[in-house]
């Protein structure tokens, strides 16, 4: 027989009366109890990079959709081709140069690559799909996908802040013709190098290759650290620099020296992602960064409107890109100098 605490009971998820052990088992399920937070400015400014990171992953997707159905025409392309495989320290210094069936095997990799990182990013970022469920919102933010959505709209709203800043002190940027006459195959094969091999150039040479050889110091398994994603480390944050600086400069050649003040920034964006959670998410920011001419050649003006709408979002998504890298800048002193000289919590280098 009920009695007066029942309901309430009920309602807070009890499968028990407190007060007359009143058995909730048999009626309709009641769903677990929660409790529901108030929602702050903090909660309203992680809220605001989820249309952000929606855009992306959709981005990523069609990115990768589109280098799948062209795939064909774009092998085709390269058996009258050549391009140069390079390593880049100060200057530019050419592996090889591949033609033929070498460059047509070498694209096959690169977009399997790049078609890989994007797939492990949505399954690594599952949570974000799970919308309505508890604490969402917090375990969104854990995920690569939610980073990726934050950074790489705002990021290209700086760079942009910073070129028109060059125009106004009477240095106009200007985009190469070579990039304005590319054909479709020759895009899809330039990006999609640019997206895995400029970041196995920059972040694993200059941020994996050293973390590995340290951790081998430490006589830690240093492989497992080649790939990045094994957290943010003040040592780590030096070789972030040191990549988006290399990064940056190595666009010189092909942009002007201009392009480098603004490409900086995107490294520091690689750097970090590379860090916190791998290669994989590098590659896809990477991608969707470039693609914006695919998607122009592909869809016209809507490809123009997909990247008006990254932008948008972007400029959203700046004030909780400021409150990050302020809070990131007091807290470097916190950090573990490598993470392999004293047994740490795995998530310790690895918080926001």
């Amino acid at each position: 027989m009920a009695c007066d605490d029942c309901d309430r009971c009920r309602a807070l998820g009890y499968r028990f009366c407190i007060k007359c052990g009143q058995d909730f088992s048999a009626s309709a399920p009641v769903p677990p109890y929660r409790v529901e937070k108030e929602s702050s400015g903090m909660d309203l400014l992680h809220k605001s990079v989820l249309p952000s990171m929606a855009l992306i992953m959709v981005l990523a997707v069609v990115s990768a959709i589109i280098l799948i159905f062209n795939a064909g025409v774009t092998v085709d392309f390269l058996s009258t081709y050549k391009s140069n495989l390079s390593l880049y320290f100060i200057d530019v210094f050419v592996l090889t140069t591949i033609t033929d069936t070498a460059l047509q095997v070498f694209f096959v990799l690169v977009a399997t690559a790049a078609i890989a990182s994007v797939i492990v990013l949505l399954y690594d970022s599952r949570d974000a799909f799970r919308i309505g469920s508890y604490d969402y919102l917090e375990n969104t933010r854990k995920t690569s996908a939610y980073w990726v959505g934050l950074l790489l709209g705002s990021v290209l709203v700086v760079e942009l802040i910073v070129n028109f800043l060059m125009t106004l002190v009477g240095y106009a940027p200007e985009t190469p013709e070579w990039i304005l006459e590319m054909t479709l195959p020759e895009a899809i094969f330039s990006f999609t190098k640019a997206a895995v091999w400029e970041e196995i150039a920059f972040r694993v040479m200059f941020m994996g290759v050293p973390m590995m050889v340290i951790a081998f110091c430490f006589r830690q398994n240093g492989l497992r650290h080649l790939f990045g994603g094994t957290g943010v480390t003040k040592v780590g944050i030096v070789l972030t620099v040191i990549s988006a600086l290399l990064f940056a400069y190595a666009h010189v050649d092909g942009w002007g020296l201009w392009k480098m003040f603004p490409t900086v920034f995107g490294g520091l964006m690689f750097g970090y992602l590379y860090m916190r959670f791998g290669l994989h998410a590098c590659i896809v920011a990477h991608l969707v960064n470039d693609y914006a001419t695919v998607w122009l050649q592909v869809f016209g003006g809507f490809g123009s409107l997909m990247f008006i709408g990254l932008l948008f979002l972007g400029v959203v998504c700046i004030p909780i890109l400021v409150k990050k890298t302020l809070d990131g800048i007091r807290g470097c002193k916190d950090l573990p100098l490598t993470g392999f000289d004293k047994v740490q919590d795995s998530m310790d280098s690895n918080t926001d």
